[in-house]
């Protein structure tokens, strides 16, 4: 399915992680426009650190409504519960991945966009947490409990439980959130949001998640403060010895592509593995997958930050193009490169190239593309290009 979907709004939504009896299992749906997707998808292991130890995805979980945003949840009898948009439940088998029809156990509060849903268990009630309001700055989370997982649901007196709409903090767009306790059994909620304060205008590094501290007394409803910069928990000791490979959240990266080596397991690509390819970030309406992208990105992690490549660039052809872009969708990018132009004299000389993609922000016209020779002294060399965020407050 991969390789047939094209659209930025293609793709997984909103998997959701549970462990369980000595295993981990990963639920999701693949939303596709152009290949009707029955099915939820779902991957197992036992080492979450170990690619190779993953199996999946499963596809025979029947999704006949094509939900999205799938939970999975174990009862306390041993059965297995998928929710789903909607807000819909249905019990799953593992062994025969058989399904009952899925029952609409709650439809929210009456906003926009009832999804996301997570149901949790504690002191003999079942809660349901989901997103309401869409994914914009209207987005909150609320949340209802009942004595049977199917119902009836009571909807908290206070919802929303979670939201920073109407307020002019500078994380925006809430939602999305779910409930976990961690190995000394203090409560967390984690969930979505964006750093670009009320105005919503510039927010380069997309929807984030948020983990903070939750209050939760017995019998009652848990207790949650707005998302803010700063927050205080009784955060877990570190720990430096850590299975894996992947690199620690918030650290910084040093790293040398040598010829064949692999690429770095936190680094991501978009759509199919990274291959040369005439696409670039933005491609035209006849793109395929199959045609690839040479695309390879480090998610940002820090509001204020330094980067930088060092690229030795080779050409044969006009209008080949190497260089890093600040990338949040195909429709809004910054991209400083080296490409390969004609020069006055017909041949093909380096030149340095900023350009900005702002389609998907209307309100916003990009400047026009700067474009120079590169300088002598620096053709046939290596080039280092640089992105850096300062605070000009």
């Amino acid at each position: 399915m991969l390789e047939s979907t094209s659209s930025q709004s293609e793709g997984t939504f909103a998997a959701t992680l549970r462990y369980h009896d000595h295993k981990f299992y990963l639920i999701t749906f693949y939303m596709s426009y152009t290949r009707i997707n029955f099915s939820f998808a779902l991957f197992i292991t036992t080492d979450p650190h170990d690619d190779a130890a993953w199996v999946g995805p499963i596809r025979k979980i029947y999704n006949p409504w094509i939900h999205i945003d799938p939970d999975i949840f174990w009862d306390d009898d041993g059965s297995v519960h998928i929710a789903s948009s909607g807000i819909h439940l249905q019990q799953l088998n593992l062994t025969t991945l058989e399904t009952t029809a899925p029952v609409q156990i709650w439809s929210g509060t009456g906003g926009a966009y009832p999804e996301g849903p997570h149901l949790c268990k504690n002191d003999g009630w079942y809660y349901i947490l989901i997103a309401e309001g869409g994914t914009e700055i209207n987005q909150s989370v609320i949340i209802a409990r009942s004595r049977n997982v199917y119902g009836p649901y009571e909807s908290y007196g206070k919802n929303p439980i979670l939201t920073n709409r109407n307020t002019d903090e500078y994380f925006q767009t809430v939602g999305h959130a779910d409930l976990f306790q961690d190995g000394e059994g203090n409560w967390w909620r984690v969930a979505l949001s964006t750093r670009s304060g009320p105005d919503w205008t510039n927010y380069p590094m997309g929807r984030e998640s948020v983990l903070f501290p939750v209050t939760w007394e017995a019998g009652e409803w848990p207790s949650l403060e707005p998302i803010r910069g700063e927050m205080n928990g009784l955060l877990p000791s570190p720990d430096k010895n850590l299975p894996g490979k992947s690199a620690r959240v918030g650290a910084g990266d040093v790293i040398d592509f040598e010829p064949g080596s692999e690429i770095p397991s936190h680094f991501v690509h978009w759509r199919p593995a990274p291959n040369p390819s005439r696409a670039n970030l933005t491609p035209h309406i006849w793109y395929s997958p199959k045609d690839g992208q040479t695309f390879i990105a480090r998610l940002r992690s820090h509001s204020l930050f330094e980067y930088s490549v060092d690229f030795s660039f080779s050409y044969t052809d006009v209008q080949q193009e190497a260089g890093i872009p600040v990338f949040l969708t195909n429709y809004q990018h910054l991209d400083l490169s080296i490409m390969a132009l004609k020069a006055p004299d017909g041949q093909l000389r380096p030149h340095l190239q900023f350009r900005a993609e702002t389609i998907g922000k209307l309100s916003i016209s990009a400047p026009a593309p700067v474009v120079f020779p590169l300088p002598d002294l620096w053709v046939g060399r290596p080039v280092r290009l640089r992105i850096e965020a300062k605070d000009n407050c």
